[in-house]
């Protein structure tokens, strides 16, 4: 026998799975609008030229070999904004000796951007007439950069971004562009196909006998059979009895 509070429970089943399949797929789906968002803004700032930057943050894809093994060729990095580049006290509560910095620099008459570490903190270079820094690659055999005025200076590193990197890489393929086209046609159909099960389960579990309310019982056959003659014998017993009744008065 299946009690009312049970019954309910089953029938509500389905709904909260449904609700909870819905917010899943949402979550989803926003989470994956926000990274392709992030990504294809980074993307057309870096093909414009400028350097993209989100919450005060930057990525850096890192073009050579001269920080190994601390960094490797193809890593991107995330990087916090330095501030007040023109002022040499606030660039020197920024930085500190052992910090990687990328800033710009002039190699072979074009402006580049250049990732090394902090090996000189903020000084007055007299030869170039301002405050700069001095920098060096971590590759063994690496010299010591030019001085480095503090006004070149872009951003400090926070971290790698190991699996960031992962992702630029592979969607900079052929493969990669497939898969980005792919996953939300995935995602929307595994989204149809979860719904669709859970509307069959619930198909299945929903109660077929009805459910007599005096007893709180699911009734079966023999047993509704039984109650409609006892029902009728009373009916006609209840009849007879009102018409001797009427007689005598």
């Amino acid at each position: 026998m299946i009690k009312n509070e049970e019954k309910k429970t089953i029938k509500q089943r389905p709904k909260a799975l449904k609700i909870f399949s819905y917010v899943i797929s949402g979550l989803l789906l926003a989470a994956f609008i926000f990274v392709l968002v992030c990504f294809v803004y980074v993307i057309i700032q870096t093909t414009r030229g400028n350097q993209a930057t989100l919450f005060g943050y930057r990525l850096y894809y890192v073009l050579t070999d001269s920080m190994e093994p601390t960094l490797n060729e193809k890593d991107m990095i995330i990087s916090k904004s330095i501030t007040d580049t023109n002022d040499y006290a606030k660039v020197d509560a920024q930085i500190d000796v052992g910090d990687i910095v990328t800033f710009k620099m002039i190699l072979d008459g074009k402006v580049v951007q250049n990732t090394h570490r902090v090996v000189e903190d903020v000084y007055f270079d007299a030869e170039k007439g301002t405050y700069c820094i001095k920098t060096k690659g971590d590759k063994q055999g690496a010299t010591i950069d030019e001085p480095v005025p503090i006004i070149n200076l872009e951003a400090k590193m926070v971290r790698k971004a190991s699996i960031v990197s992962k992702l630029y890489n592979f969607l900079s393929t052929t493969a990669g562009i497939s898969t980005l086209i792919i996953i939300p046609l995935a995602l929307v159909f595994i989204s149809l196909i979860y719904q669709l099960v859970i509307k069959i389960k619930g198909y299945k579990e929903t109660p077929k006998e009805t459910e007599d309310s005096n007893d709180n019982k699911i009734l079966t056959k023999e047993e509704k059979e039984q109650r409609i003659r006892e029902l009728t014998e009373q009916a006609i017993k209840e009849y007879l009895e009102n018409q001797n009744k009427d007689k005598k008065e």
